[in-house]
């Protein structure tokens, strides 16, 4: 799948939607892309044939092919987790972090 794909290779959520958008590609009920849409499409343990119950896996989807692997699953739900807006803060005492309060 191609936006797995890219979001594993390390591309930003918001720039999949941005192109999904330019190129036309809708939901499947016909509206436009949001990051949260694409976040909880991709976020789906079925997409790795992956059975879950109370965030357990309890087995595999009976005649589902998976459409990625369990550990690029698994590495896509970690990356998809992690901060959901902007840029992480940088760490006080950097150079991009300057204080208020300096002149």
């Amino acid at each position: 799948m191609e936006c797995c794909r890219r979001i594993l290779g390390g591309e930003p959520l918001p720039s999949v939607v941005r192109d999904l958008d330019l190129r036309g590609l809708r939901t499947v009920n016909g509206n436009r892309w949001t990051r949260d849409g694409l976040r909880q499409m991709l976020d789906r343990p079925a997409l790795a044939g992956l059975l879950i119950r109370n965030g357990t896996v309890v087995g595999r989807l009976a005649g589902a092919e998976p459409i990625i692997r369990t550990e690029e699953w698994e590495r896509l739900s970690a990356i998809l987790a992690g901060r959901p807006r902007g840029r992480p803060m940088p760490s006080s005492g950097s150079a991009e972090s300057p204080s208020l309060l300096s002149s």
